[in-house]
């Protein structure tokens, strides 16, 4: 519930605790409908360890101090491809938190931010995910003259939800299995969120028609397993450079593999890509900046059995360093 006329910190820890539950909430539901751009059954978990990374950090600084710190959060613990886009999305709005109004000042700029944002970390931007979810949010404000917060919200939220159910007609993989994009429904549900933390409830539903109640797709449903069709592995590093260096790494990481994510500020950055040449990647990384907390995760052996730990974590995971530049 709005405290002042502008959102604050205390509004924005509300938010990530509402944000975390229902991701947890949906989290199997998550897992189970991520078939692009791997269908590695983890959307779910990641974008739940990112949010909730954020929220702790959030939760735990000091007045004056927690947008910077929920910023740090995500980017140190941004997990997976979804994670990584998820923690810039969310980065782009913190950039105007501060600057929206109980009476819907400042929102459509801050949803702007958080789309723009989000299109930027990926490499080869693709119809139909979680990119095209929060740009359709976006553009429901466009033309809208702010009557409310919570007005706007909604329809924002609405038109979100909206492009969650058109995601098939844009993704010929998500038609064939006939699900809904993971990561752009996981980005529908942080909205909802959003929606209901600028209230007094805490319990976050998302609208009766949506993919999220869907009974095709309900809290059990399970995606047959798929064969992996691209590289085999999945790299995910933070890297600590100047803005250029990164730019350049970007560059070089398309050439050897595909799925490019990139979030960040200043020197602190997470990356993510798919490839065949691991070692490349890697040499390619530490070329441009200090690497650390490197995993590198076997996408065909997660693939076949679903395989994750209870912390669900890739049991498939080849390498996990946490060591700047560990040999």
């Amino acid at each position: 519930m709005l405290g002042t006329d502008h959102l604050d910190e205390d509004d924005l820890v509300r938010f990530l605790g509402l944000a975390e539950g229902v991701l947890t909430q949906y989290s199997h539901l998550l897992d189970a409908l991520n078939v692009f751009p791997v269908a590695d059954s983890d959307t779910g978990k990641n974008v739940v360890r990112t949010v909730k990374a954020a929220h702790s950090r959030g939760s735990a600084a000091a007045p004056g101090e927690v947008i910077a710190a929920v910023r740090d959060a995500l980017f140190a613990h941004a997990s997976g491809n979804s994670g990584v886009i998820l923690s810039e999305a969310l980065s782009g709005a913190l950039d105007v938190w501060t600057e929206v109004t109980t009476d819907g000042g400042g929102l459509a700029a801050m949803l702007r931010s958080s789309a723009d944002a989000a299109h930027a970390a990926v490499g080869s931007p693709v119809e139909g995910t979680m990119i095209t979810v929060l740009a359709a949010a976006a553009d429901s404000l466009d033309q809208w003259d702010p009557t409310g917060l919570n007005p706007g919200l909604g329809r924002a939220r609405d038109a979100a939800h909206r492009a969650v159910l058109s995601t098939p007609d844009q993704l010929a993989v998500l038609a064939e299995a006939g699900v809904v994009d993971s990561g752009g429904l996981a980005a529908a549900l942080v909205l909802d969120a959003l929606l209901t933390s600028m209230g007094e409830g805490s319990e976050v539903r998302p609208p009766t028609w949506s993919a999220a109640e869907s009974e095709a797709v309900g809290s059990d449903f399970e995606l047959p397993i798929r064969e992996q069709i691209g590289p085999r592995y999945e790299v995910l590093c933070t890297v600590l450079a100047e803005a250029d260096s990164v730019e350049r790494l970007a560059d070089r990481w398309t050439e050897v593999g595909e799925s490019l994510a990139v979030a960040g500020r200043a020197e602190v950055w997470r990356v993510h890509l798919h490839t065949d040449r691991v070692d490349l990647a890697i040499e390619l990384a530490r070329e441009h900046g200090t690497v650390e907390d490197l995993a590198v995760t076997d996408l065909f052996s997660q693939m076949r059995g679903h395989l994750h730990d209870a912390a669900g974590f890739p049991t498939a995971t080849l390498l996990d360093l946490t060591e700047p530049n560990r040999p």
